[in-house]
């Protein structure tokens, strides 16, 4: 069962939800959508693409083969620099596009042996020597990688062994940057935010909120406010909370209701940014030519 991320993924991000309502446009209920700025409108198709999302996901997120190649260069440049370092001792991990788009599963059995389970704990951090921190994120400088279609902008260290480790896979590290930072990831964010404003959507919400209404004394907004309120309640409680909460996602077809919404705009967001998804697909296939010659190395 997959514990509560979605806070943690707002703040990895750097949105807020007033970023996002200042980018989105007005909701539209009609056959495409504008959300504003330089994203472009697009047509919203009556289903989804079947595996929208693994669409996405191959194109925003690294795959394992570049992966492993930046590993083993970070290895060799902190070893060389004579630093303390182990693989994941720096860097954020990326979210999946299912948390990026979505409310965490529950399942009404899931719900009934663990409530909401165990929300994600940050671990203690550990003594960073600063060599290795220099080592691995280099002298300061900075380098502005924009997101898709120019909507705001993320600073990367341009020097450092992590620095250098995406120039060898990717030929910059902007280009680096874009695929393993969170360039398409905010855009998807936004899309899906977008699908959530529409009067179809807050239908599906109604329905959920109309069921617990009747059934639990609390009134979340939305399943995801309600694994919120579970977090500051006594165990039973937030126990009940969630089972009554599985409960009405069944009794509403809330989950199924929710993805077919979000991914017909991912659809068709996907038709409308075909050019980009094209380059950021070539830049990935590059990149694993790369990679495998690295790893071969």
């Amino acid at each position: 069962m997959k514990t509560n991320r979605l806070l943690g993924v707002l703040a990895l991000v750097g949105l807020s939800w007033g970023l996002l309502t200042a980018c989105s446009a007005a909701p539209s209920d009609g056959a495409g959508a504008d959300l504003g700025g330089s994203i472009p409108q697009y047509d919203l198709p009556a289903t989804p693409d079947a595996n929208i999302r693994t669409q996405f996901e191959g194109a925003a997120l690294p795959d394992d083969i570049a992966q492993q190649a930046k590993n083993k260069l970070i290895d060799t440049c902190m070893a060389s620099a004579g630093v303390t370092y182990r693989q994941g001792m720096f860097g954020a991990v990326l979210p999946s596009i299912d948390e990026m788009v979505g409310i965490a599963d529950l399942s009404l059995d899931d719900a009934k042996r663990e409530g909401y389970g165990a929300t994600a704990k940050d671990d203690a951090e550990e003594p960073v020597e600063d060599a290795s921190r220099r080592a691995y994120f280099g002298d300061g400088a900075r380098v502005d990688v924009p997101d898709v279609f120019g909507e705001g902008m993320s600073s990367y260290s341009a020097t450092g062994c992590e620095a250098e480790a995406l120039a060898s896979i990717y030929g910059t590290v902007e280009a680096g940057n874009r695929i393993t930072g969170f360039s398409m990831l905010r855009a998807v964010m936004l899309v899906a935010e977008h699908a959530k404003k529409s009067t179809e959507y807050k239908k599906v919400v109604q329905a959920w909120a109309g069921c617990m209404a009747e059934v639990t004394s609390h009134q979340p907004a939305d399943p995801n406010t309600a694994r919120a309120m579970a977090e500051s309640m006594a165990a039973s409680e937030a126990h009940e909370l969630a089972v009554d909460d599985a409960k009405c996602r069944t009794r509403t077809d809330f989950t199924s209701r929710h993805n077919a919404i979000v991914d017909r705009h991912l659809t068709g967001f996907k038709s409308a940014i075909e050019p980009v998804l094209v380059e950021y697909r070539a830049l990935k296939d590059r990149a694993q030519v790369t990679s495998r010659e690295i790893l071969n190395g």
